[in-house]
């Protein structure tokens, strides 16, 4: 059954403030409106609906049976409604009702809790942690809202982006396997195999990217998804691996057994965004970008320097170096 002419939330409401007031005319005053206006509604109302809403022999009216079953929905319409444009006003400012945010695995440990911060008052938040790939599907099928990445989805329309940070790639190998800062690389690894992030990952294709560039050809012995795994192999002395300091705070309890240098050159770098779709998050994708900054800004990256110094040139931050 389609819905009749003139039923909506504007005549529901002024309906309901004629069963407020119990006058057409008082109800005309209070929504700056014409008498006949008012009158005009209510009878279409009445006219789509098929009953009498008010008995007009009584004053003030009075409301019909038909007239208080209306009421009822009306009330819980117009309630309804109203929650939805208070809490779309919301979302524009930093109070989203709810928020699905994901972040790649290499990130998730280090900037979620300075991310959750910053979203307290959103009162439902789905933090969801994996690949880069899998991260960029579910924000083009609208199962995320935002996402920190690797992948800037510069062939996607209708997105925005947030530059977080640019991070070197460095060398580590296993502590004590190559003396000094190796400046070629096939010599400092020497036979030892590669230990890679899997080919289906970011992280994979930009380290298998800057091999071939620099037309070096290592065999696939190991591959793996996390960095955990990959520099736990490394710490037991069974492989080297190219990596990010980001992941490599997530272990921070294996650097004793690690040799953690610079790349030789030429070295690469990956940068870290925060995309969403354009104009639906107010201010949310903002405050998680200048949250996630924050956290690197104050705690990650001072955390890094005591040990490797030569870090802080080469950590970009929002278009600037750290000193």
């Amino acid at each position: 059954m389609s819905v009749p002419n003139g039923f909506d939330l504007h005549s529901l409401t002024i309906f309901l403030e004629v069963v407020a007031t119990g006058s057409m005319t008082a109800a005309g005053t209070r929504l700056r409106l014409t008498q006949s206006a008012v009158s005009q509604v209510v009878r279409q109302l009445e006219e789509g609906l098929g009953q009498t809403l008010f008995d007009r022999t009584l004053r003030p009216l009075a409301l019909t049976t038909a007239g208080r079953l209306l009421q009822d929905h009306a009330q819980r319409l117009v309630r309804d409604a109203e929650r939805a444009v208070s809490q779309l006003r919301a979302s524009g400012a930093t109070g989203l009702p709810s928020l699905r945010l994901g972040m790649i695995d290499s990130t998730a440990a280090m900037l979620g809790p300075a991310v959750i911060e910053a979203l307290l008052s959103t009162q439902q938040l789905l933090l969801w942690a994996g690949l880069a790939p899998n991260l960029s599907e579910a924000l083009l099928q609208r199962r995320l809202d935002l996402i920190i990445t690797a992948e800037r989805l510069d062939e996607v329309d209708g997105l925005d982006r947030y530059s977080i940070c640019r991070e070197p790639f460095v060398l580590v190998l296993p502590d004590g396997f190559y003396p000094g800062v190796p400046e070629d690389l096939k010599t400092a690894v020497r036979s030892l195999p590669l230990a890679r992030y899997s080919a289906r990952s970011v992280m994979g294709t930009q380290v298998d990217l800057h091999l071939r560039r620099l037309n070096l050809d290592f065999p696939r012995t190991f591959e793996f998804d996390g960095s955990a795994t990959v520099l736990a192999i490394v710490a037991a002395g069974r492989a080297w691996t190219i990596t990010t300091p980001l992941c490599l705070l997530q272990s921070r309890d294996l650097w004793p057994r690690l040799q953690i240098s610079p790349l030789p050159r030429p070295g690469f770098s990956r940068q870290l965004v925060l995309v969403s779709r354009s104009g639906e998050l107010g201010e949310a994708p903002r405050l998680v970008t200048e949250a996630a900054r924050a956290a690197l800004r104050d705690t990650l990256i001072p955390s890094l320097l005591p040990d490797l110094p030569w870090l802080g040139p080469r950590m970009v931050l929002d278009g600037d170096a750290l000193d």
